[in-house]
């Protein structure tokens, strides 16, 4: 997922129908990479909405890094489940140019 522009707020920047079984490690740990070259001036955390529950987040902090949780746990999905990337409520204008990847196993 990616984005060049300032998302506006709650922006869906994902909407993913699965159709296959696949399971993401604790918080991706070894499956995810991310990137901000122009960063946002305070915490910027994007939910992974699973079927209308947050079950992740990315996080963009002030300094460009960017951090991935599942809040501890194994994410899983199977078929017909969905996943949504939503920006928060609030938005920041200085966030600009994100890119992110995870990548999960196929059950």
């Amino acid at each position: 997922m990616n984005f060049t522009y300032t998302p506006t707020a709650s922006e869906r920047l994902l909407a993913h129908a699965f159709v296959d079984t696949v399971t993401f490690p604790t918080n991706f740990v070894g499956a995810s990479s991310g990137f901000c070259l122009t960063p946002p001036t305070d915490y910027f955390a994007m939910a992974f909405i699973k079927n209308g529950v947050e079950a992740a987040r990315v996080v963009v902090a002030p300094d460009g890094s960017v951090s991935f949780s599942t809040f501890n746990v194994p994410l899983a999905f199977v078929p017909g489940d969905r996943l949504i990337v939503q920006c928060p409520a609030t938005t920041d204008a200085s966030i600009a140019d994100f890119a992110a990847s995870i990548k999960g196993t196929r059950v």
